[in-house]
């Protein structure tokens, strides 16, 4: 049992992670090379992808308060690996090994480290696109 599965807190940050993983890129960073297993490819996918990045901003913008006592370290490694945990099995049950590996390579092109990086910003205008959407559907509705 651990943290995630158990708290709405923890339900809320994976959902979070889902909605902006991807979102920040390592910057200059490249993993040519691939695993021994699909799985190792696909940690590598995430890696370049930004989920360590996107696990720090989620960190930061959490209340202080809500981990008072929590080693900031710790719960980062606890994080990525809940996400880890939960998300190997997707990507393996609806990905061949040979998709993971041309997205690496996309993610290591041009034009998807552009992608990584823009995401974030995209990600950052959901919310309030979301809502000014959603104001403007009631209104035309008559709500």
């Amino acid at each position: 049992m651990n943290f995630f599965t158990f708290t709405k807190l923890g339900r809320t940050l994976l959902l979070a992670a889902v909605m902006v993983i991807g979102a920040a890129g390592l910057s200059g960073s490249t993993f040519s090379v691939y695993g021994q297993t699909k799985s190792d490819d696909i940690i590598t996918l995430f890696r370049i992808s930004g989920i360590d990045k996107m696990v720090d901003q989620m960190l930061g913008s959490l209340p202080k308060a809500a981990f008072d006592g929590v080693d900031r370290s710790r719960l980062r490694n606890v994080m990525v690996s809940a996400l880890f945990d939960e998300y190997i099995p997707l990507y393996n049950k609806y990905y061949t090994h040979d998709d993971i590996k041309q997205l690496i390579k996309f993610y290591e092109s041009p034009i998807g480290k552009r992608s990584v990086e823009v995401s974030s910003l995209v990600a950052s205008d959901f919310g309030p696109s979301t809502e000014r959407l959603t104001k403007k559907l009631l209104k035309e509705l008559g709500h």
